[in-house]
């Protein structure tokens, strides 16, 4: 069963409120849920695993920049439960801070059982002096989907926005948060056409100020295609030749 892009959701807030995504309507369960969180600051800060529970990080821990506006960025999965209709992160940070979410949905992923939701480990990058974030290249394999995660601390407004790299403009998902220091993260896809390896290409960050001031956090991600389902005819003929073995 080929991946494919089912929706998204993004969310944002300051350090006073959640940050809470309302996931797509019509999802059903086995749907594979990747959710970004980020928060900017001036210190190190991570936002908690959603308070729906199930999730799971995906790196394994924060992936943390430090510059004079620092961020934290986490990434976490989750097989949908077919009932969640939201995603929730605890407000976290100091009195300055912005919490920033997206997410993306797909189906066609392989099960935790199949050795999914990963073909191979997902790969991490940071940086500072910018806020055009730069994905790692991961290996690959056929059936693939590639994902990638940019996020960013800085100043300069609500209006900052990231353009995708070349082969990961379709959906993208997109959320800044304007305070004292400011919240960026986006998310895209590619569902066939990358290399192994593949090096997917930078996040441009617009109408942010002072670069120089400014740090980036990164991930990319593999997602392993479902094995393909073995029809009822097909069972059967398998069973009779075995017993006819």
């Amino acid at each position: 069963m080929a991946i494919s892009y089912f929706g998204q959701g993004v969310a944002s807030s300051s350090p006073t409120a959640d940050a809470q995504i309302t996931l797509p309507g019509s999802m059903v369960a086995g749907d594979l849920i990747v959710v970004a969180a980020a928060v900017a600051d001036t210190t190190n800060n991570a936002l908690g695993a959603p308070t729906e529970g199930g999730y799971t990080d995906a790196v394994g821990s924060t992936l943390y920049s430090d510059d004079v506006n620092d961020v934290n960025l986490n990434v976490f999965y989750k097989y949908h439960n077919g009932s969640d209709t939201t995603i929730t992160f605890g407000d976290v940070g100091g009195s300055n801070a912005s919490n920033v979410a997206v997410c993306m949905v797909f189906r066609g992923v392989a099960s935790a059982a199949q050795g999914g939701p990963f073909s191979t480990a997902p790969t991490t990058a940071s940086g500072n002096g910018t806020s055009n974030a730069d994905p790692a290249q991961i290996a690959t394999a056929a059936g693939d989907a590639v994902v990638i995660v940019g996020a960013s601390g800085h100043t300069g407004g609500a209006t900052a926005t990231y353009t995708n790299p070349t082969n990961y403009t379709t959906n993208p998902a997109v959320r800044a948060h304007n305070d004292t220091i400011d919240g960026l993260v986006g998310m895209g896809y590619r569902l066939s056409g990358y290399s192994n390896p593949e090096n997917p290409g930078a996040f441009t960050a617009a109408t942010i100020g002072t670069a120089a001031d400014n740090a980036w956090a990164a991930i990319t991600m593999a997602l392993k295609e479902a094995p393909p389902a073995i029809s009822k005819p097909k069972v059967m003929h398998h069973l009779k030749t075995m017993a006819a073995a």
